[in-house]
């Protein structure tokens, strides 16, 4: 279990990763030297990775998409979407994000394109293993990764 402290620096991690220690430790009421040792702690142990959000749109790639995809469940058919997906890169390299939900036979896929055609490429691809899914377009994000620990002690 994490504790109290830990929770408190992740916290302000979460806020500002680029804020100096010192900072930290004056939202924290902890000591800059107890700061950095329970970063060093968690380095390894809590954050599963460190990374840059990016603009997707900046980038070249204004075209976002949700499927949520629904596979057989007879036993087998759930390793064809990551088996189809791994044998076409051309179509993976889209891919941002996959989550399985509920029983196993439901998947929800965060796909990136630069253009409409790779869009309908991908969902062809879909339907070779699924005739039932349903395609989003991402009109606008209101809230990403907004989740807040709490800072102080409660």
């Amino acid at each position: 279990m994490i504790s109290r402290k830990e929770l408190m620096v992740l916290a302000c991690l979460r806020k500002n990763a680029r804020q100096p220690l010192v900072e930290m430790a004056g939202q924290t009421g902890m000591s800059v030297s107890n700061v950095h040792s329970i970063m060093r702690k968690i380095a390894s142990h809590g954050i599963s990775k460190n990374y840059c959000e990016l603009d997707f749109g900046m980038a070249g790639y204004p075209i976002r998409l949700c499927y949520i995809v629904q596979i057989g469940s007879n036993k087998g058919t759930n390793e064809n979407l990551g088996e189809l997906l791994n044998a076409r890169p051309d179509l993976l390299k889209h891919v941002n994000n996959v989550f399985r939900l509920n029983n196993g036979t439901n998947y929800f896929i965060e796909a990136i394109f630069r253009e409409m055609r790779e869009a309908y490429a991908f969902s062809e691809l879909l339907q070779q293993v699924s005739k039932n899914f349903a395609e989003h377009h991402v009109i606008e994000v209101i809230k990403k990764e907004g989740f807040e620990l709490p800072l102080k002690s409660e």
